[in-house]
């Protein structure tokens, strides 16, 4: 995960799998569900994350 500092104010948020689960998720915090589990260029803040299983509930 990279953290913002005073050059680089947005961060990168890596969201992983528990261990022992093939990973066929797809992860959003707040915007549309993507196939990548990496967030680039974020503003520092809270975030929620939400996972959902292929073709399963989030």
């Amino acid at each position: 995960m990279i953290q913002p500092t005073c050059e680089n104010p947005t961060g990168t948020i890596n969201v992983t799998s528990p261990r022992g689960r093939k990973r066929k998720n797809t992860d959003r915090i707040g915007g549309a569900f993507q196939a990548s589990p990496v967030f680039n260029n974020v503003m520092p803040g809270t975030y929620q994350v939400s996972v959902k299983v292929a073709d399963e509930c989030v």
